[in-house]
């Protein structure tokens, strides 16, 4: 019987795509701000995806507080052409209640 490497290939892909991006969770930095940051060494991640993974996590912090995430500062850097060098998303944000 022969069997294909795919799920195995999978597996390992996606383990290394969770090795090479950083997320230290969600920081308080002032009073009613929050600050959520996003990296990774490889290109393979891209700024798009980083800023979505930050988004869903900002989104997911405040639905967990009864809110909506309202971004208030982004930044975001990609030297990821630049061996050695690590892009960074960092999403500023408060949760604004629900009505």
């Amino acid at each position: 019987m022969v069997r294909s490497g795919l799920p195995l290939i999978s597996t390992l892909v996606s383990a290394l795509l969770a090795a090479c991006a950083s997320n230290p969770g969600v920081m308080q930095v002032g009073t009613d701000t929050y600050l959520v940051e996003k990296t990774s060494s490889t290109a393979v991640l891209g700024l798009d995806r980083l800023r979505s993974a930050a988004m869903a996590e900002a989104s997911s912090y405040c639905q967990n507080h009864s809110g909506t995430a309202e971004i208030v500062e982004e930044t975001a850097t990609d030297p990821s052409l630049l061996p050695g060098r690590t892009s960074r998303v960092a999403l500023r944000f408060r949760c604004e209640p629900w009505p």
